[in-house]
């Protein structure tokens, strides 16, 4: 029987791996394994559990391997010739599991004495090792500690032959990215979460771009590029890099490849972490591989690991016409007044590179009208899913003009002259509790009750925001109105009671959100005017017939408190910070007078394209 001989580089290891923490008597893992191996007289016969050298398996060959070691050890062959097998051994201590006790070793296993390139009593040189697609170029130059701590149990090969090529595609994108020279400094933003990465399927890159804002792929060459591939794997542009948590996002009716890309320390190394996906066009569910791949960067980039290091300001995002680009206030102080209410005024700094209204610029009556519309339709297919929507709130719902926070913009526990009755936190959501600040929900200004909770209108983060749970269920599915007795108040003084419009039950907020909640209704009743908002009573008494006409007690409520509360910064802020999300925006926060035009029947307004809204001038 022909028996295969493990090569083993006993003088060479200890430089190929720096010494990790120690075991009780002394020794290093990679000592305590070298010792193992040696004392194990490790063979391989021809044939392992009936197959032959050629058909061995990971699992197999680990059933073999040092069964009675104190580690658990797992091997990947990264190349099998007809006289070696070229292996990656990770081994972790059973006792700890800890990252830390977490390396790589390569060693070969030859084929009888067909060797005839290798000394079988010399150690094996992982950079010349040979690379199976090139055998000219050496396989890995720099190969790198990989990142995953656990133990990988076996799967069986999917079934469907396009999710079985995406699983290939992840194996062969281990380690195959790599940092473009000169990206240092971006890596400093994304570390404080200033900068974000997205992968971009033309050019094959992954770049970078202001955290909270959606890129214009229709000019992704002008963004900075972070990473790339070694070696390009992908077909065509269809494959794409996908998020390795939430490979998806919701476009509405189909969902699409999520191309964040990921990363986290770990040793203080950089590992980017993705799936690969596959897009099949639009209206057609993209699909994804169930595993996930990583890329070990290596060691951080000084600018991030000496805190001494001061970076440069962050630069000023390239112009997107889909998001607006922050650009500074005339004033920067416009947070908040001696009285701890928002400056209410009509003067509003806009961003001119946006286009997002360009197609109106010149229009009136109907032609502006109806082109609006086809901008919103056209737009709020980009809303979310459902459960985006506590993500969204950290970009669009945070105090930065009351208490200054950064807690969660609650309408419900909201104090603008004194202290707050509650606060919540972004990250720490709570549906529990029965008395007021114990529970948050996603509240549907607009209930979800009157469209029968279809989708976007359910998932808009125009108007469904995170309110109180108690407030909320009190509210119901009532419009919000003028309330003349009130059967419910709120800490903040949020009332529900009998109204001025009709005599029934409504829900009416503070002075301070009036204008807030009326826009939002404004911006549900017009960007979705063609969708059937009316499934109930409750909306039936504020949408009169099957045209989502508003009624006229009840327009006249919306139209007095748009008036009475004009927009603030919040407004601004919370526009902005749902659009980086879901592209479609507010028109009636961008352009105030938009308001007169479609519910006050003002044909004589001509549009003038001014870009977005970003920020309001103290008066």
């Amino acid at each position: 029987m022909k028996h295969h001989k493990l090569i083993f580089g006993l003088i060479t290891l200890p430089m190929l791996f720096a010494p990790i923490s120690m075991i009780s008597c002394g020794q290093t893992l990679e000592e305590e394994m070298k010792n193992q191996l040696l004392a194990a007289n490790f063979t391989l016969s021809d044939e392992v559990n009936g197959k032959s050298i050629d058909e061995i398996s990971s699992n197999d060959f680990i059933a073999t391997f040092v069964p009675n070691s104190k580690f658990n050890v797992v091997k990947e062959i990264v190349n099998k010739q007809s006289n070696k097998i070229i292996l990656k051994v990770k081994i972790i201590d059973k006792a700890s599991l800890k990252e830390t006790n977490f390396k790589i070793i390569e060693f070969a296993v030859s084929k009888g004495n067909s060797n005839s390139n290798n000394d079988p009593e010399q150690p094996v040189n992982p950079e010349t090792t040979p690379n199976p697609s090139n055998p000219e170029q050496p396989a890995n130059p720099n190969p790198k500690p990989e990142p995953e701590p656990e133990i990988p149990t076996p799967t069986p090969e999917p079934s469907n032959p396009e999710i079985a090529e995406l699983e290939k595609m992840v194996k062969l994108m281990r380690n195959n990215l790599r940092m473009v020279s000169g990206s240092e400094k971006l890596f400093y933003y994304a570390v404080n979460n200033s900068h974000e990465f997205e992968y971009d399927y033309r050019s094959k890159k992954i770049v970078s771009h202001p955290a909270g804002t959606k890129i214009n792929w229709r000019d992704s060459s002008t963004y900075s590029v972070v990473l790339e591939l070694i070696n390009d794997i992908f077909p065509n542009t269809n494959y794409e890099l996908a998020n390795a948590e939430q490979p998806y996002y919701s476009k509405g009716s189909w969902n699409d490849i999520n191309k964040k890309i990921s990363f986290e320390i770990v040793n203080g190394n950089i590992i980017f972490k993705h799936k690969v996906g596959l897009f099949k066009g639009r209206n057609v569910d993209a699909i994804a591989s169930q595993s996930l791949s990583t890329s070990d960067l290596g060691k951080l980039p000084t600018i991030i690991d000496n805190p001494n290091v001061t970076p440069e300001p962050q630069p000023q995002p390239e112009p997107e016409p889909e998001i607006p680009t922050p650009t500074p206030t005339p004033n920067p102080d416009n947070s908040s007044n001696d009285n701890g209410s928002l400056n209410k005024h009509n003067s509003i700094v806009y961003n001119e590179s946006d286009n997002y209204y360009s197609s109106l610029n010149g229009l009136s009556g109907d032609a502006l009208i109806n082109n609006l519309f086809t901008i919103q339709k056209k737009n709020r297919e980009h809303v979310l899913g459902y459960n985006d929507l506590f993500e969204t709130y950290k970009y669009a719902f945070v105090d930065k003009y009351y208490e200054k926070d950064g807690s969660v913009m609650d309408i419900y526990g909201e104090n603008p002259k004194g202290n707050d009755p509650f606060v919540f936190w972004h990250g720490k959501y709570r549906d529990v509790g029965s008395r007021e600040g114990e529970g948050m929900n996603r509240e549907h200004l607009v209930a979800q009750s009157w469209f029968g909770k279809a989708a976007p209108m359910r998932n808009d983060a125009h108007h469904v925001w995170p309110t109180d749970k108690v407030v909320n269920a009190r509210h119901s599915n009532y419009p919000f109105g003028t309330v003349t007795r009130a059967t419910y108040t709120s800490l903040n003084g949020t009332k529900v009671g009998t109204s001025a419009e009709d005599g029934k039950p409504v829900t009416e907020v503070i002075d301070e959100f009036k204008g807030d909640v009326a826009r939002a209704f404004l911006y549900v009743a017009f960007t979705y005017r063609d969708r059937n908002l009316r499934s109930n009573e409750s909306a039936q008494r504020f949408f009169i017939d099957s045209k989502n006409t508003i009624s006229p007690a009840f327009l006249k409520t919306m139209l007095a408190w748009h008036r009475m509360d004009p927009v603030d910064q919040f407004d601004l802020d919370r526009n902005n910070g749902v659009a980086s999300r879901q592209v479609v925006r507010n028109p009636f926060t961008d352009y105030p007078e938009l308001v007169d035009v479609i519910f006050g029947n003002n044909a004589n307004y001509q549009f003038t394209n001014r870009g977005v809204a970003l920020n309001v001038v103290k008066s």
